[in-house]
């Protein structure tokens, strides 16, 4: 553990610098937390990231707490693709909502609930998604305006299907269908933001991605002894993925490092 606190004392200022982009430049960044032990008590581990940077660190708290301690949510103004936790919406950002949890909902939905409304608007999403790929391909940055007021009015009359369906003579409480038509109908520009601007993307298995590799460590390890360590970890971890994203060598960037010569990925200026 020594070695690994070294190599992330040396690495710093490149995650530091990553932070900087993260917060002040990258076009859009995508977030997401998971839990991970730390003295055999519940910490959480928060990851930002795009298709070439990866940032992760570790607090007590999931919430505000933990987010702000990460330093780039709180600096950010532009698009954030996230799962919806309520502790991202303070945020002055341009917020998107991950579709690919809201088609896992729509499917459950239909199948334990027998409800055509989640059927038809998964289908819905998914045909959105594929229109979005093709229209991108002619380097086209949006929906023209007709194509956006289409795709809001079926969004609205579906939702206003899912409402007639659902009813509301059943219980308020633990009622999915009901709890997940509140959540479309009150962010539904969230859930069709990768139609009005392409740069975002229709979910965020990226952050998903970013953080498997934690699960994987949890699940050998058990925890972390000490929260130096889990620092360490999370800064040295996130020095190798970005490495990763940009083709680099683990053993040669990490060689790298011990010579006082890190890798720094092309998205940022010269140190």
């Amino acid at each position: 553990m020594k070695a690994v606190r070294e190599v992330a004392q040396r690495v710093t200022p490149v995650v530091e610098a990553l932070k900087d982009y993260l917060s002040e430049t990258a076009e859009v960044v995508h977030v997401d937390e998971t839990g991970a032990r730390v003295k055999g008590k519940l910490h959480w581990i928060h990851s930002a990231g795009t298709a070439t940077v990866t940032v992760l660190g570790i607090h007590p708290k999931r919430g505000k707490e933990g987010i702000d301690a990460q330093g780039i949510l709180p600096r950010r103004r532009g698009w954030c693709v996230h799962d919806g936790l309520k502790s991202y919406a303070p945020y002055p950002l341009r917020h998107a909502l991950c579709n690919a949890h809201h088609l896992r909902e729509l499917t459950f939905i239909a199948d334990r609930y027998q409800h055509q409304w989640a059927c038809d608007l998964r289908h819905f999403l998914a045909h959105l998604k594929a229109v979005v790929d093709a229209t991108r391909q002619s380097g086209r940055r949006s929906f023209d305006l007709e194509q956006r007021a289409r795709a809001d009015d079926r969004y609205s009359l579906l939702l206003a299907q899912a409402a007639e369906e659902i009813g509301y003579t059943s219980p308020l409480t633990h009622n999915p269908p009901r709890s997940l038509l509140r959540r479309l109908q009150t962010a539904s520009r969230q859930v069709l933001a990768f139609t009005h601007d392409f740069s975002v993307p229709f979910d965020n298995n990226l952050a998903e991605r970013d953080i498997r590799m934690v699960k994987v460590q949890q699940k050998v390890s058990g925890g972390f002894r000490q929260l130096p360590s889990a620092h360490a970890f999370c800064t040295l971890r996130s020095y190798l993925a970005t490495a990763h994203k940009n083709a680099q060598s683990s053993l040669t960037v990490l060689f790298q490092a011990l010579l006082g010569q890190p890798f720094y990925p092309p998205c940022l200026s010269d140190p």
